[in-house]
């Protein structure tokens, strides 16, 4: 169990321009989703240091989430969820855990979105 307190970095709204879905024209026509983020980790070195090395570069984590995106063509939201958070807890194991929330636009007649919100828990790190 961490001793150190947790805070929240976030990404929202993130557009992201990638094959995603089952339908036939899904498989061919790029479509654009809303991805959020959010990283539960220890900000304690950071707050200290005021390095970016200590802590979550969002800038750098947005890129990674882009580029599993546009190389997976996913079928499922479900895959590409648990892709990117996959991704981001080997690349950066500071993180304790992490949402990833991704919205399909126009996906539904009559509803404005439709997706996943999922979240993984670093399974190097003990939790209370």
């Amino acid at each position: 169990m961490t001793s150190q307190p947790l805070s929240d970095i976030f990404v929202e709204g993130l557009r992201i321009l990638c094959i995603l879905g089952d339908l036939p024209h899904e498989r061919t026509e790029p479509q654009t989703i809303l991805v959020n983020l959010k990283v539960r980790l220890s900000i304690e070195r950071a707050a200290k240091s005021d390095d970016l090395a200590d802590s979550m570069d969002y800038v750098a984590l947005s890129e990674a989430m882009t580029k599993v995106a546009q190389a997976g063509k996913f079928h499922l939201v479900e895959a590409l969820a648990d892709a990117m958070a996959m991704e981001a807890i080997q690349h950066w194991p500071i993180i304790e855990c992490i949402t990833v929330r991704i919205e399909k636009l126009h996906c539904i007649p009559n509803a404005m979105r439709c997706g996943i919100e999922h979240t993984r828990w670093n399974p190097s790190v003990k939790h209370a």
